[in-house]
Parts: C-alpha cells; structure tokens; sequence
C-alpha cells in the first residue's frame, strides 16, 4: 500500500493545511494530515514505519511542503518500492557535517522494507544530527541507492546546500516539481507564498517566478520576518527554561 502523511501542530494555520490537501486533492491524491500538537517530527516517522505493513511505502510530507505534479509522486513511490530512498537534498547547516546533504525529511519516499534491511534507524534528531540525518547515514552504509531532488528556485536564500545550492524560504527542487515553504510557524505572513503556489497547483496556472520572489523580497516582508525571527528565538528559549524540550508522546491509537 502507498501512503502519504504528514505532521502539523496546533500553531500551524489553517491556510496552510487547507493549502496542502487542496495540492494533492487536485493531482488526485490522498494524504493523511495528523494534527499532534508538540509531537517531534522523527518520532512521528518512527511511529508511522512502526505501524505500517510489511508492503507499505510512506510518503513523509512536511505540512508546509507539497509536489506540483503527480508525476514527481509516482517516481517517489517507483523508487522506494525498488529498494531506494527518494527524497529532497537538505543539510543541517547548525551541525558538523553540513556540507554532506542527506535525504530531507520534507519529502522522503521508503518502504517498510527498507527502514527493516537498516536496522530501523530512528529518524529522531540527535547530539550531531538533524531530523532523519542518521537514516541517510545508515542507508549508506547498507547500500541503498538513494535520489535527490535539488533545488531550481529559492524565493529567499537562507542556507548552504553543501558546496552546489542553497536552500531558503520558498524552495522548489527538481525543476520545479516539489515545493517546500520553510519557517510556516515562525512567520504567518510567509505563507504567502504557499497560498499562491498551492493556488496555481490547484488551478492548473503557472506559477510567475519573478512576481513571487519580488513580492517574498520586498523591504517590508523583510523587517518584518527579520524581526519576528529574533522574538521566536527568545519565545523559544523561554520555552524550554519553564517547560523543557517538545513532548514525546505517541499517535493516537489507529
């Protein structure tokens, strides 16, 4: 069975889960949207691999991510049910090692069969690697093919993609055949740029390149987020000095 999920917290705005299930609604897919508030992002992978069948491949989709075509969704689900890893090019670029992209965790194809044959490496994040960044590392280690999709389009570079690309706020990778938005809950005025790419998606439109990124790059959207970034940050660390870090707990029940 082909199944394709994805997590969202309570802080995720509406625009943008309705957003992503129009996409896959229009290229006639169906994707499971779980809404776990303060349930982290690798152990919501772990627990859906668990729970899967011995035939099952999962599409892991972050909420803020969505494929333009279906096209680009059977050739995930072709590869992974052929023994490989089909996802985008990400890097941690906070941690060592950045400069190796791995598998992202925004738009990763695998069968169940797969994360069994590497020993069912957890996709948590640890002391030295990000979310899903040791699953790359254990695939490497056994040998299985793996594909990435770079990217073609940045509305607003944030971060080095190893020496070749960069990645930022509104990234299309594989020409333009899978979108990713990047920091939807840190700043609700980004979202923008999902709503007008979901939008086109939805409406069969092509997307105006040169009107999204001048619109994602004009001198007010940038004080802003810039202002907004450094105010997350502090909520942040305040979060963690009064609660500590994310929750842990699992799925509801199936």
């Amino acid at each position: 069975m082909r199944l394709i999920t994805s997590l969202y917290w309570k802080n995720v705005s509406a625009e943008i889960v309705d957003g992503q299930r129009r996409v896959f609604e229009r290229l006639g897919l169906t994707v499971v949207q779980h809404q776990a508030h303060g349930l982290r992002h690798g152990l919501f992978m772990d627990q859906m691999l668990e729970r899967a069948g011995e035939d099952d491949t999962l599409l892991f989709v972050d909420i803020d991510a969505f494929p333009l075509t279906r096209e680009i969704v059977e050739r995930a689900f072709a590869f992974a049910e052929a023994g490989g890893v089909f996802a985008v090019a990400h890097a941690a670029n906070h941690l060592p090692g950045a400069e190796t992209p791995y598998a992202g965790p925004m738009f990763l194809c695998v069968s169940r069969r797969t994360w069994d044959r590497v020993g069912r490496v957890s996709m948590l994040e640890g002391p030295q690697t990000d979310v899903g960044q040791a699953f790359t590392f254990a695939l490497k280690a056994h040998g299985v093919p793996i594909e990435l999709l770079w990217p073609n389009f940045v509305c607003i570079p944030r971060w080095a993609l190893g020496p070749r690309a960069a990645t930022g706020i509104g990234t299309f990778y594989g020409d333009s055949s899978v979108f990713h938005l990047f920091e939807s809950r840190a700043d609700q005025g980004l979202n923008y740029a999902l709503s007008y790419v979901s939008d086109r998606v939805s409406r069969d439109a092509p997307i105006d390149f040169v009107a999204l990124h001048a619109h994602m790059n004009a001198p007010a959207m940038q004080i802003r987020h810039r202002f907004l970034m450094r105010t997350q940050r502090l909520r942040k660390k305040l979060r963690r000095l009064v609660f500590g870090k994310p929750k842990t707990q699992g799925l509801p029940a199936a």
